[in-house]
């Protein structure tokens, strides 16, 4: 048997992907492992700087991606990826931002981020040395991010076909069906599964279903709601008050009934829900599943970020793999 060198240094090629959560005022980063684990101690939240100048919101992209790179020393490591959770407007197989008007990233409008991306990496002799020769560099929308993720998470519980919504200072919404986002209309489906831009009421769905649709209650209930947000109302709901009670009462009711259709239609397993308003699911979920009335799951996923990272992982995979 041939004695084992012990002066020889043996090391282990080991492959990550970045992850970036892209919001309006924070972005949220990590790097992920072979399984979609996040590697400990890589976790960085930066500032958006969605409101810079074009020529400062691409270096602050670039720079994030430095920061992330940095957190593994190994020489042999590398990255076979970059997946974004973006908000839209948003091309997001071209990787062209379409963002305008909406408070955040007007400065990039028209800019294909992709290619933006894609040459700076090439051009830090050093940074391109750390990423794969195929590595991928992905977007998608938020909110389908979200249900790619929560799809892998509760797939273990049966849920193989989900409607996922994310509420927050919007409507985000994900039409999920085997692990793969559904876009095509038709079957309970909304064009691209976005539900935020159907007609409800005098307006549409973003309006109702998200910040303001709970401050639109509030204040229809004859209060005035400039000194609280969600979370006050939410707050004084826990602590007993009739009107606050309402308010979430209404709001699940009135999502439930908005949801109908949809649901018994694309007859899915279960519908999860995630952004800022989950939060104050247990106030609204009574009256959502009275109103809905179907034997399904509903699900609170308080803990958007899990899901997200773990949509971007399952998005590179299955990049790569059609690669």
């Amino acid at each position: 048997m041939v004695p084992l060198r012990m002066d020889v240094k043996i090391t282990m090629n080991r492959q990550y992907v970045m992850a970036f959560d892209i919001g309006g005022t924070f972005v949220k980063a990590v790097l992920l492992t072979t399984n979609g684990t996040p590697l400990k101690g890589s976790e960085r939240e930066f500032p958006a700087r969605s409101g810079e100048a074009k020529n400062v919101v691409l270096a602050h992209f670039y720079d994030m991606i430095r920061e992330l790179a940095d957190t593994v020393t190994e020489e042999a490591d590398q990255f076979s990826g970059i997946g974004y959770a973006f908000p839209g407007p948003f091309d997001y197989e071209t990787g062209v931002s379409y963002m305008q008007g909406i408070g955040k990233f007007d400065a990039i409008y028209g800019v294909n981020m992709k290619e933006a991306i894609q040459a700076f990496i090439t051009a830090d002799a050093q940074l391109v040395k750390r990423f794969s020769n195929d590595f991928l560099i992905v977007f998608e929308n938020d909110a389908r991010i979200f249900g790619l993720g929560a799809a892998a998470v509760y797939k273990s519980l049966g849920v193989n076909k989900l409607i996922a919504l994310t509420l927050g200072t919007g409507l985000g919404s994900a039409f999920i069906n085997q692990g793969q986002i559904v876009t095509k209309g038709g079957q309970g489906i909304p064009l691209e599964g976005y539900l935020y831009h159907v007609p409800y009421e005098d307006s549409i769905f973003d309006d109702y279903f998200s910040r303001r649709g709970i401050l639109r209650i509030f204040a229809r209930l004859g209060l005035e709601a400039e000194r609280l947000d969600v979370k006050g109302i939410s707050e004084l709901a826990e602590a007993g008050d009739p009107i606050a009670v309402q308010v979430f009462s209404d709001f699940g009711e009135a999502l439930g009934r908005a949801l109908l259709l949809f649901v018994e239609q694309f007859q899915p397993d279960a519908i999860v829900i995630g952004g800022q308003i989950s939060k104050s699911m247990p106030l609204f979920k009574p009256a959502l599943a009275l109103a809905l009335n179907l034997p399904m799951d509903m699900l609170i996923q308080t803990d958007t970020m899990t899901c997200t990272m773990k949509g971007i992982w399952n998005l590179i995979i299955a990049k790569q793999n059609l690669a």
